[in-house]
């Protein structure tokens, strides 16, 4: 990333920093909005100087004053429509952050507390492959790849075994579900308590497999909410009918900005297209936070 307080940037990488932000989806509606605001100054000027010194106000002229009212309406009402979409996005977003988040710690505390308890090496290194296999399923399970090349990849990467456990995951008619992760997980906490009840004194058995299984429920249950969420998307109708709002609100502000501020418009417009335009295009963006960063 580029680091704010060095003097030199080269134009590459400030160019490839612009790409990652909003700015590739709002500069064309920005030029066009500044554009169309320009051209609106040069026809309202000569009417606002001519009923300025008396002459005739024209249905032109009350057009554009009608457009300045109802601007300020449409503001007041768009702003609260967009406001609620990105709260409710970033919502979404934070609490699929949240929940990669703990399957991915959850998996680091298991395999700490299986190192510590399991004595066997052949033990550990089974028990590693099924939690690895795991987390390989999960992240797959999410890009919603396809099941006969994921486990022929797996296979070749040694976290899957030909035969018993590869004809498991391949009944599993998807991937995308959380079906193959609790398959392997029940592989894991069977080889787990093999291990447990030869290697650990009976006395620290019951609270050893209650801290493991705590870890694999909220594992399975965070990758399983992981997959809720990503089934059920933001209505396309909702998000379909908030990008016309905003760029009929966007188009308009020339119109409404132009009888208010003239010539100051013109960078006004730029302003108003990259507060909303902008806000709409990065809550499109957090929809689905699993997509390539070029997206």
């Amino acid at each position: 990333m580029l680091n704010p307080f060095s003097r030199r940037f080269s134009a590459k990488a400030v160019m490839s920093e612009a790409s990652r932000t909003v700015l590739p989806a709002v500069w064309r509606m920005g030029f066009f909005t500044m554009t169309l605001s320009l051209l609106l100054c040069h026809i309202y000027n000569p009417m606002r100087r001519s009923v300025r010194d008396g002459g005739k106000k024209t249905l032109l002229f009350y057009i554009f004053q009608d457009c300045d009212a109802f601007f300020s309406i449409c503001t007041s009402f768009v702003t609260f429509i967009l406001g609620f979409s990105n709260a409710t996005v970033f919502q979404r977003w934070w609490r699929l952050r949240e929940l990669c988040g703990t399957v991915n710690g959850k998996t680091v505390d298991t395999a700490v507390l299986i190192s510590s308890y399991a004595r066997r090496e052949s033990d550990l290194d089974e028990l590693f492959r099924l939690l690895w296999l795991a987390h390989a399923l999960h992240v797959h399970s999410i890009h919603n790849s396809e099941t006969d090349s994921t486990l022929d990849d797996l296979i070749q990467e040694g976290l899957l075994r030909e035969g018993v456990e590869a004809d498991a995951l391949r009944s599993c008619t998807t991937l995308a579900s959380s079906t193959p992760l609790s398959i392997v997980y029940g592989w894991f906490t069977t080889k787990l308590r093999e291990s447990i009840i030869r290697d650990v004194p009976p006395p620290m058995q019951a609270a050893v497999l209650t801290l493991v299984q705590t870890n694999i429920s909220a594992m399975r249950g965070a990758a399983a909410d992981v997959l809720m969420y990503l089934s059920t998307p933001v209505p396309l109708a909702y998000t379909s009918l908030l990008e016309f709002m905003v760029t009929i609100y966007v188009l308009m502000a020339p119109l409404g900005l132009v009888p208010r501020l003239l010539w100051m418009a013109v960078p006004g417009c730029f302003v108003v297209t990259l507060i909303f335009y902008g806000f709409m295009s990065l809550g499109k963006k957090m929809l689905n936070p699993f997509t390539a960063r070029s997206d």
